[in-house]
């Protein structure tokens, strides 16, 4: 059992950005601490650090953690482009290849720009800090055999100044740490119903959409139109049907007399006219001929 943890937290363990040669570290400011050389403290405590929000910045003070550790300035780039990618990520330090435990509650993370650590690449560290890798730090100054990895896990975000592990834990007990468990669960149960019931109208249209879209396609095409020749057979077929199937209408002798009438006069004069006719075409065409 052991044996698999070990794979799996090894298998999820984070991207390292960098990781660096032996170098050195120093110090430059402290929360609590002075050195006795720097009795009136350090003036870049109450400062803003690089990566301090451009909207509402925090002073290193306002952090409230010695845990922040200062990188080369060409870490960043030429302007900001590379803030997001290093600032409040997870710093490991080790001297002489044991790791250091931080001075503050949670771990060191990248929290500002050192213009003469990008010279030799060194990191600059708080009083605190620099004091856990040797006790000498205040007169040594520089403590020789440090080394860093820094890692793609964000510890402190400056946009939206989420405080770090060090203050979460900090907090003194009369501040409830969280929030009541009938609160909490009332707030995810409704944030659950109106996420469920967006989803599932959301969806409902989208597949009724496409189901018509669908069918409408699969119907059109499945159906083959009607051929002109059958078309043109069944309307005689039908209008014969509907003739037959409609009963005579029943005629009074003037109608018929009538009609009787019309049809012997139609047929005569038209016979006459058509034999007339037909004569005149054949003389035509014989004297034709004649000519010829």
């Amino acid at each position: 059992m052991t044996l698999l943890w070990v794979l799996f937290v090894s298998f999820v363990k984070a991207q390292v950005l960098f990781q660096s040669s032996q170098t050195f570290g120093t110090y430059y400011y402290d929360l609590y601490l002075k050195c006795p050389s720097e009795p009136n403290g350090y003036p870049e405590t109450d400062g803003y650090p690089f990566c301090a929000d451009f909207t509402n910045p925090q002073t290193l003070r306002s952090l409230n953690t010695n845990n922040v550790i200062a990188i080369a300035r060409t870490f960043f780039g030429s302007g900001f482009e590379l803030r997001n990618k290093y600032c409040g990520k997870k710093v490991l330090v080790y001297h002489n290849g044991t790791p250091i435990t931080p001075p503050s509650t949670g771990d060191f993370f990248v929290g500002d720009a050192c213009e003469a650590c990008s010279l030799d690449g060194h990191i600059d560290f708080s009083v605190s800090g620099l004091k856990q890798i040797d006790q000498n730090a205040c007169t040594l100054g520089k403590v020789p055999g440090v080394s860093f990895e820094i890692i793609d896990e964000l510890v402190y975000d400056f946009a939206l100044q989420s405080q770090p592990q060090s203050i979460s834990q900090s907090v003194p007990q009369s501040v409830p740490q969280s929030v009541p468990q009938s609160v909490s669960m009332s707030v995810t149960q409704s944030l659950t119903q109106s996420v469920t019931q967006s989803l599932t109208q959301s969806l409902t249209q989208s597949l009724t959409q496409s189901l018509t879209q669908s069918l409408t396609q699969s119907v059109s095409m499945s159906v083959p139109p009607v051929p002109q020749s059958v078309s043109m057979s069944v309307t005689p077929s039908v209008s014969m049907s509907v003739t037959q199937s409609v009963p005579p209408v029943p005629l009074s002798v003037s109608q018929l007399f009538h009609n009787r009438f019309h049809c012997r006069f139609h047929c005569r004069f038209h016979c006459r006219f058509h034999c007339r006719l037909h004569s005149m075409l054949c003389n035509h065409n014989k004297r034709h001929l004649h000519n010829y």
